[in-house]
């Protein structure tokens, strides 16, 4: 949420007990957050993986995306982490298959 729309939110109730409208702000405010970092995270993955599906990257990658994104409070940046998939994934010996069908595209197998 940028700072001029929050600053254009307002609350008529100011009261702090039992103040559904300020709960709702909370609320609004940290929806609004996740949908972005989740849509950060999902443009930083170059590969298509479950419901994040991408023309420019239709397959998936598990040579280098089969990973978590984590960010903290506070920070703009994202690190990888190796998702418990990956260690299954990487001991099993698999290679990457690129399984990721976009919209409407039957599977292959």
């Amino acid at each position: 949420m940028t700072e001029e729309a929050e600053r254009n939110m307002a609350l008529q109730f100011r009261g702090k007990v039992y103040n559904k409208e300020l709960v709702d702000y909370w609320e609004v405010r940290r929806m609004v957050k996740l949908a972005s970092l989740i849509t950060k995270a999902a443009l930083l993955r170059e590969e298509s993986r479950g419901s994040h599906w991408r023309e420019d990257f239709p397959g998936e990658d598990n040579e280098n995306w089969l990973v978590n994104l984590i960010t903290e409070p506070g920070r703009p940046v994202f690190r990888k982490e190796i998702s418990p998939g990956a260690k299954v994934w990487q001991r099993e010996g698999k290679k990457n298959e690129g399984t990721s069908n976009g919209p409407g595209q039957d599977s292959e197998n």
